[in-house]
């Protein structure tokens, strides 16, 4: 006996779980809606958490639109091998009917709280390009410090670098090989942590690798090089960075 949908039973459970349980349903409710829901849920190598977000505004297809957005989640495991509770406040405006974004996102989560920007061109998490970098939010250069993904609906391709905090208004410096180099002083610890992630992701599941050579190459020799700003050591020598560590994530989440 074959079991016939008649009534698209199924298709609506599916329809329903992207939207409310994807960070591209989420972003797309934005678009028509004033009020966006989503439930927000990862597992993986990485992260592991639970939590919600909800955003209220004007609905994105208007020609300029602003939005005022909260969320939060419990984290069983983050970037830096946080544990506990994460709450996100933020705000986003948009033009063009939303294909031009920008957003600033407060993070509280103890010692890794900062602020972090985000420019989206197109449809964010779901068609075209996504960058965010904590230099256009708080000014600093730690922790949640850069994250490019490229979307193509299903599809998409991100890099994200995650570090130690040199200190958000005083760092110190030193010449190292011949290139300014932050160093560990009274005002933060630049070498604390060390994530340079690159990954391909297909629906609700990213695979890829975790590399200290690449958070350097991506980092100091292509970004700081062209900005002129000081590098992060590399630490690839070290025993815990020598081997590219694997990179599975499922949830289809957020870039933080």
């Amino acid at each position: 006996m074959v079991y016939i949908d008649q009534d698209g039973e199924f298709w609506w459970f599916f329809v329903a779980a992207f939207v409310f349980f994807t960070e591209p349903g989420y972003q797309i409710q934005k678009y028509i809606s004033p009020v966006a829901i989503k439930i927000d849920l990862r597992f993986g190598t990485h992260q592991k958490a639970i939590g919600f977000d909800v955003s209220v505004g004007i609905p994105k297809l208007a020609p300029i639109a602003g939005r005022l957005e909260y969320g939060k989640s419990y984290f069983w495991k983050n970037y830096g091998n946080y544990q506990g509770w994460e709450t996100r406040k933020g705000w986003e405006a948009s033009a063009f009917g939303g294909l031009a974004t920008y957003s600033r996102t407060q993070f509280e989560a103890g010692e890794f709280s900062q602020t972090v920007g985000r420019i989206s061109l197109g449809i964010p998490s779901f068609l075209g390009l996504d960058v965010s970098n904590d230099l256009w939010g708080d000014g600093g250069d730690r922790f949640r410090t850069s994250h490019v993904r490229l979307n193509f609906g299903p599809l998409r391709m991100g890099q994200a670098l995650f570090t130690g905090d040199p200190g958000l208004k005083n760092r110190q410096t030193e010449n190292i090989n011949g290139k300014e180099t932050y160093v560990k002083s009274p005002y933060g610890d630049p070498d604390k942590y060390r994530h340079g992630t690159f990954y391909l992701g297909f629906g609700p599941v990213e695979v890829g690798w975790d590399s200290e050579k690449t958070r350097n190459f991506f980092q100091n020799l292509v970004v700081h090089n062209l900005i002129g700003s000081p590098y992060f050591k590399d630490l690839s020598n070290l025993p815990q960075y020598r081997r590219k560590r694997p990179f599975i994530q499922f949830g289809w989440g957020p870039m933080w």
